[in-house]
C-alpha cells in the first residue's frame, strides 16, 4: 500500500480486486510489513526491486479464527503467502546487468496465520527453489540458465 498511493494513478494499478487476498492482521502488519519496509528501504537507497508474491493452501487464520472462505464463500482464504525479490542497483538494460555478485535475492513463505511469532522476516526465507515448487511457476526464466540456478538456489 505505500508503494503505490503517490498518485491516482498508481493507486489504480494496484488497488483492484483480482490484487486481494485475505491475510491475518499479524502477519500483514508484523512480518509481512517488515518485508515490505526492507524492499522500500533498498529501492529508497538507490536500488531496483522485482517483487513477486502470491499465496496458496487453504485456510488462514484471522482475528476471527480459522476459515477457507469469506464472503459466504466466494472469497478463498490462503493458508501461506510468498515473496520472491530480486534487488539491484538502479540503471538500465537490467537482464544485462544481472550478475551472481550485484543483486539480492530472497524468497519468503509465511503463515497467514494471527499466531505468527517471529518478528524477524529472515526466519521465514527459503530459496525461490522452494517457491517454484510450491507453486509451478518459473522465476528469473529470462536470465542465462546458470545464473538463474545460482540465484534461485
Amino acid at each position: 500500500m505505500g508503494d503505490r498511493s503517490a498518485s491516482e494513478s498508481d493507486n489504480s494499478t494496484t488497488f483492484v480486486l483480482t490484487n486481494i487476498i485475505p491475510q491475518a492482521p499479524a502477519l500483514k502488519q508484523g512480518v509481512w510489513k517488515h518485508v515490505e519496509d526492507y524492499c522500500r528501504s533498498q529501492v529508497k537507497a538507490g536500488w531496483e526491486a522485482y517483487q513477486y508474491a502470491g499465496s496458496f493452501g487453504d485456510g488462514g487464520k484471522g482475528t476471527m479464527g480459522e476459515a477457507t472462505s469469506i464472503a459466504n464463500g466466494k472469497i478463498s482464504v490462503p493458508r501461506r503467502f510468498w515473496k520472491v525479490v530480486l534487488l539491484m542497483p538502479a540503471g538500465e538494460n537490467d537482464l544485462q546487468r544481472i550478475t551472481k555478485d550485484n543483486v539480492e535475492v530472497f524468497a519468503v513463505n509465511m503463515p497467514n496465520n494471527q499466531d505468527i511469532i517471529f518478528p524477524d522476516w529472515k526466519q521465514y526465507k527459503v530459496s525461490v527453489r522452494e517457491i517454484e515448487g510450491l507453486t509451478g511457476l518459473n522465476f528469473f526464466s529470462k536470465l542465462p540458465t546458470e545464473l538463474q540456478n545460482q540465484l534461485e538456489n
